[in-house]
This record gives structure tokens, C-alpha cells and sequence, in this order.
């Protein structure tokens, strides 16, 4: 999740928005930060799988993180519309 914060941090504004040589420096990040919202994904997905297996501490956290990932998710998707042309 530092990861997808610190990347939520570099949204470029002004003219940065629309400059090529900034999306073209960006695209990487982007590129891996859904490879790792995917991975997020997969991962929470065997957490919910398994929540009834999980000790009640275990289960409080699982809850925790799945209430909070979409919206985590859903702020890094309008930085990256303008960026979709790039691929």
C-alpha cells in the first residue's frame, strides 16, 4: 500500500498534465502499480476464501483492509485515464 500511496502523490498538474515526456516517465509506475492492485487483488481474495478459518484478530484486519481497498483502487484510476493512449 506505500507503494500505491507514494505513486498517488505524483499526479502531475499545469501543463505537466498534458506534456508526453512526463506521461512517457510515468507509464512505468502506472503500469506496475495495477500489476500490483491485481496482485492486492488475489491476495485478498484467498484472505476472504479462508476468513472463516482465521482467528478473530486475523478476521478484524482482513475486514479492515477490504473496506479500505477500494477506495485506494478508485484514486489511482483518474490519474491514469489521460495515460491509457500510451499502451
Amino acid at each position: 500500500m506505500q507503494l500505491l500511496e507514494r505513486f498517488l502523490a505524483c499526479r502531475p498538474t499545469g501543463a505537466a498534465k498534458d506534456n508526453r515526456v512526463v506521461h512517457v516517465a510515468l507509464y512505468p509506475i502506472i503500469k506496475e502499480s495495477f500489476q500490483l492492485c491485481y496482485d492486492i487483488t488475489e491476495i485478498l481474495g484467498i484472505l476472504i476464501d479462508r476468513f472463516m478459518e482465521l482467528e478473530i484478530p486475523d478476521m478484524v484486519k482482513v475486514h479492515e483492509i477490504s473496506l479500505a481497498l477500494p477506495s485506494s483502487m478508485m484514486s489511482l484510476m483518474p490519474s491514469t485515464v489521460g495515460l491509457r493512449w500510451l499502451e
